[in-house]
């Protein structure tokens, strides 16, 4: 599936096949993945502009800025695999709550 939009940001480049821009996008769990044109290999994981919302346990559907619970976010973080982003924005939830709490 070709989403038809581009992002901003730098060039994307096959690894495989050397191809540049030559991408077409898929989305993938909580991902839009890039594939090459040329030869079809996965070249990365695009970013996202959407905030990062929870696709897991009892959270399910909520954002991880709207979300105050200080010991599930403290779970998160060190137990499910998750994107860099999620993993900034749990990050970031974490460093927000703990300061209000000082």
């Amino acid at each position: 599936m070709y989403l038809g939009f581009l992002f901003f940001m730098a060039q994307v480049i096959c690894k495989a096949c050397g191809s540049i821009d030559r991408f077409y996008a898929q989305q993938k769990a909580n991902n839009i993945v890039a594939y090459c044109e040329d030869c079809g290999s996965y070249i990365k994981n695009l970013p996202q502009g959407n905030p990062q919302a929870f696709y897991f346990g009892k959270y399910k559907d909520t954002l991880v800025s709207e979300c105050n619970d200080l010991s599930y976010l403290k779970w998160a973080i060190e137990n499910i695999k998750c994107t860099s982003s999620m993993k900034q924005a749990l990050t970031d939830r974490i460093l927000s709550l703990e300061n209000m709490l000082r």
